[in-house]
């Protein structure tokens, strides 16, 4: 089986239903507006009181004007901080991308891609080895490991919901807990983000690095766990470590095609893997419990590949994700103010009506003037003095 499975690692048609392997962007693929910009349900009109009586105007606020001036300033004072932070981010990014190129060369590259089916020989001889001391694998990781795993997706399912927020609000207190719930959703979407940014800033490190752990941990057990306590314990670390990560890091399959059959990483069927979100190459979208225990990893495109993707991600991706980012943590911020000041006001509000309904009492009041103020404006009038009571209003009149 060994030889087999080396065989057919060179000739790179195994024929044996390989597991699947990175791919790199493609060039002519356009990428779609990320879904980073959801905007939160508007309050409705409040229902206006029209007065029955002909009434003076109400005296205006006289700071409201400067208010919203005030705020549209320091807004734009705002974006000019965060425009400068972003034009020293985006000039960090290009000297890291150009430092990697560097170092992830094409010869540089043709070396970890060598490594690469180096590794994989080994890992398939690791698997056939495995699977004659222990021909109930795939149950046992079932019954064992799936478990964990479950258990975690259902917290966090619980925790987290579907990320479908509501579509009406009512009250300042809905629009509140809508964009804080936004800003935790933009919070993991930006998180995913950098972290793909992270792992392909020095692709030949992050892969170097890989492959290094890869080869000294599977040639150890290749070579002496196959026997006593440790052996079961290899199954967490040979399909939930080694596999997904030699994976992850792998060359495109037209180039070097894995020996390792797809049955070997089709475990834990019960957690679905979201749809990915991909369209600079690397997957920003969400993941699954499993796919984050391995994590975003640069894999081996073509070195000519890698300064088109690491711009396509930083332009389509990471930036939209971070000003989406803090375009929510302002709204919430804005509207938990808003909360706050009109909570404030209330209470204010109610505590000083007497006086403020007796101030504007003590102004001069005529009932019967030529503005005709403080008459109903449907006509009706009020019995005179004398009279059994004070007359009907018109609210009275019109039930």
């Amino acid at each position: 089986m060994t030889q087999d499975s080396e065989t057919n690692t060179d000739s790179g048609k195994c024929g044996k239903d390989p597991a699947p392997q990175p791919h790199g962007k493609d060039p002519e693929a356009d990428c779609t507006k990320p879904p980073y910009d959801r905007k939160p349900p508007d309050l409705p009109t409040p229902e206006e009181c029209k007065p029955c009586c002909k009434c003076p105007p109400a005296p205006q606020s006289e700071d409201s004007c400067f208010d919203k001036l005030i705020r549209e300033e320091a807004k734009t004072a705002a974006l000019g901080e965060e425009a400068k932070k972003s034009k020293a981010e985006l000039e960090a990014f290009l000297a890291k991308m150009r430092a990697a190129s560097a170092k992830y060369t094409p010869e540089a590259r043709t070396d970890l891609v060598k490594r690469w089916k180096d590794n994989d020989k080994l890992l398939c001889e690791v698997i056939r080895k495995l699977l004659c001391n222990i021909p109930c694998w795939w149950c046992v990781i079932e019954c064992e490991i799936c478990p964990l795993i479950y258990a975690i997706a259902a917290d966090e399912k619980k925790l987290k919901g579907s990320d479908t927020l509501y579509t009406t609000a009512d009250s300042l207190y809905d629009q509140r807990y809508w964009w804080w719930r936004e800003r935790e959703i933009r919070t993991e979407a930006f998180d995913r983000v950098n972290k793909v940014m992270t792992a392909w800033m020095d692709p030949f490190t992050s892969i170097d690095t890989a492959l290094k752990t890869i080869w000294t941990e599977a040639s150890a057990a290749n070579t002496g766990k196959m026997l006593g306590p440790e052996l079961y314990k290899l199954l967490y670390d040979v399909f939930l470590k080694w596999i997904p990560l030699h994976l992850a890091i792998a060359p495109p399959e037209d180039e070097a095609e894995t020996c390792i059959q797809k049955k070997f990483v089709e475990l834990c069927g019960c957690e679905k893997a979201p749809t990915p979100q991909d369209c600079c190459g690397p997957n920003v979208g969400p993941l699954t419990v499993r796919q984050r225990l391995t994590g975003p990893q640069a894999f081996l495109i073509k070195a000519e590949e890698y300064p088109p993707l690491f711009c396509c991600l930083a332009t389509n991706e990471y930036r939209p994700a971070k000003a989406a980012l803090a375009a929510a943590s302002a709204a919430y911020a804005a509207v938990e103010a808003e909360v706050d000041t009109l909570k404030k006001s209330i209470a204010a509000r109610i505590a000083s009506l007497p006086a403020d309904a007796k101030v504007r009492l003590g102004k001069p009041i005529t009932c019967d003037n030529e503005d005709g103020n403080y008459k109903p404006k449907d006509g009706s009038g009020h019995k005179c003095c004398g009279d059994d009571d004070g007359g009907e209003t018109p609210q009275q009149t019109a039930r």
